[in-house]
């Protein structure tokens, strides 16, 4: 189910979609700084007796990925100003995100059926309860992020937000919330993401009193 533009609060199982959340211009620049950062191949982050550590799954995830802690000056305060938007549309605490991704698909490459809850739970910060995944350019074919319970695709667009819980009201791993990013099968396609923990992930940006 893909929830109305103009609807804020991401109920479970809704998937938000909002367009034009960044503007083509804003898309270009932050496509153009992503250029001279470090990409790597991407890999799949798992929790092991309270230590995160990172692996790479052979046929599972093909992409490049850079971390935002490499990122530019420029580039990091437009995601300062992301963040902002994010607190103040989706009263999201920036304290309680993990660090940004940037994510590179070419063609022939995806991203398999997945969760992204359900990992995290004995963490400090607690599980992944939200993610926001913003597409910065869409390829000219394929691409799309699949849900494969809910029987909705989301096509990448520039500039578009989407937005949906992993967790249920309970706490616990919302299974329904398995998705893919499928095949790009002509041009590339680039995402910015990020999840909100339960428990915060850095100290906390908010004045006190607020």
């Amino acid at each position: 189910m893909i929830s109305e533009v103009k609807r804020r609060v991401v109920r479970p199982r809704e998937v938000l979609v909002v367009d034009s959340f960044l503007r083509a211009s804003t898309c270009k620049r932050m496509l153009e700084e992503l250029e001279d950062t470090h990409w790597s191949r991407s890999g799949v982050s798992r929790l092991a007796s309270g230590h995160e550590y990172s692996e790479v799954q052979a046929n599972f995830r093909d992409s490049a990925s850079a971390q935002q802690l490499g990122f530019g000056a420029r580039l990091k305060r437009a995601i300062k100003r992301i963040e902002k938007r994010l607190s103040e549309e989706f009263k999201c605490d920036p304290a309680h995100l993990e660090e940004w991704q940037a994510t590179r698909y070419k063609r022939g490459e995806q991203f398999k059926y997945h969760l992204d809850g359900g990992h995290w739970k004995d963490s400090t910060a607690g599980d992944r309860k939200r993610t926001y995944l913003i597409y910065l350019d869409a390829p000219e074919k394929g691409g799309e992020t699949h849900f494969r319970a809910l029987n909705t695709t989301v096509a990448p667009k520039a500039g578009r937000l989407v937005v949906w819980n992993n967790l249920l009201p309970t706490g616990f791993c919302d299974h329904a919330m398995i998705h893919s990013g499928l095949e790009v099968k002509k041009g590339t396609k680039t995402t910015l993401v990020t999840w909100e923990r339960e428990r915060a992930t850095r100290q906390s940006t908010r004045k006190k009193g607020r």
